[in-house]
């Protein structure tokens, strides 16, 4: 008779253990919901690295962008010939003698 009490205290043990999953179950599925979608969670984790990809790509394209006016500006500064070249593109100024003809657009075709 010893071997089927020392029995029956092993499978009631186990059975105590077992009546603790009704209690942690909501606590461990809330403390998942918290790291998958608190204010600091994953989710906002996520969010932010695109954010960060995004923001640089956009500088990326800012400092490409500087540098070619960075040039500009300096070729402005040195080169006369660059200075007459935009005045005339930019401002439409002409050189001394010269004529300018401009065409009007052509209307177009009215069908019958």
């Amino acid at each position: 008779m010893k071997t089927t009490h020392s029995h029956f205290i092993q499978r009631n043990q186990t059975h105590s253990k077992g009546s603790l999953w009704p209690f942690l179950l909501p606590i461990v599925a809330g403390l998942l919901l918290w790291i998958l979608f608190g204010p600091n969670g994953l989710w906002q984790l996520y969010k932010i690295n695109a954010k960060n990809k995004e923001m640089n790509q956009l500088l990326s394209e800012k400092t490409k962008e500087n540098n070619q006016l960075e040039k500009q500006i300096a070729r402005l500064k040195t080169d006369p010939g660059y200075q007459e070249e935009m005045a005339r593109k930019e401002l439409g100024w002409i050189k001394e003698n010269e004529i300018i003809y401009q065409f009007e657009p052509k209307a177009p075709k009215q069908s019958k």
